[in-house]
């Protein structure tokens, strides 16, 4: 697997503008519609073809917005895979888009995250392999993989799930958050976003009040 590595108030979800993501040929991608002066938070998994087979790639970027224009430029320095979900987050006020690079609409589920996040300090899914990113919009960013039984699963080996420990996430070093403290737990307002690394089905929730890990 390859990394490739370069997050303010809270504003009301119907006052946000979202990120627009436009692929150009053939390595790059342009972002806009976000906070002028901001930045950008890029999070893709890619399945690039490998001899025979394929291979997971996944790209992590914070990208700032120096021409104060609310739009950024990024290059992946290969051309782009085709079958592969890209997530554009404002790190400011944690808006996002999803897309790919073809014309298909990604696979975005809807998912009700109260018994994912229900155990402090941890995220449940039921997925073999997963690719998450926790944004907390002004303050910080996170990012882990998980495979059922293997790396980055806390839980019970081949059990059809993965139980990440957010303790082990990896902090993203963005302008404004450069070092930092580990994730100890998710907060209300944090945004998750998790990919399916087999499917690339992909889903996204800010975590609500109600539920950031009770029992």
């Amino acid at each position: 697997m390859l990394v490739t590595t370069a997050l303010a108030a809270v504003v009301p979800s119907s006052l946000m503008a979202i990120p627009v993501m436009t692929f150009g040929a053939p390595a790059g991608l342009t972002v806009s519609q976000l906070s002028v002066g901001g930045e950008a938070l890029l999070f893709a998994v890619c399945q690039e073809p490998y001899d025979w087979t394929s291979r997971l790639v996944f790209h992590l970027a914070a990208v700032v917005d120096t021409n104060q224009d609310g739009q950024i430029e990024y290059s992946v320095g290969e051309p782009l895979a085709r079958r592969a979900v890209w997530v554009a987050a404002d790190v400011a006020t944690g808006s996002l888009e999803v897309s790919n690079p073809t014309s298909n609409p990604p696979n975005v589920l809807t998912v009700d995250p109260t018994p994912m996040i229900a155990t402090a300090g941890k995220l449940e899914d039921v997925r073999q392999g997963l690719r998450l990113l926790v944004l907390r919009p002004g303050g910080g960013a996170w990012h882990g993989t998980a495979t059922d039984g293997g790396a980055g699963d806390a839980g019970p080996a081949d059990d059809g799930r993965v139980l990440l420990e957010l303790a082990t996430l990896t902090k993203v070093a963005t302008s404004s958050t450069a070092t930092g403290v580990g994730l100890s737990n998710l907060l209300p307002g944090d945004l998750v976003v998790g990919v399916d690394t087999t499917t690339l089905a992909t889903y996204h929730f800010t975590v609500p009040a109600a539920n950031t890990g009770r029992r």
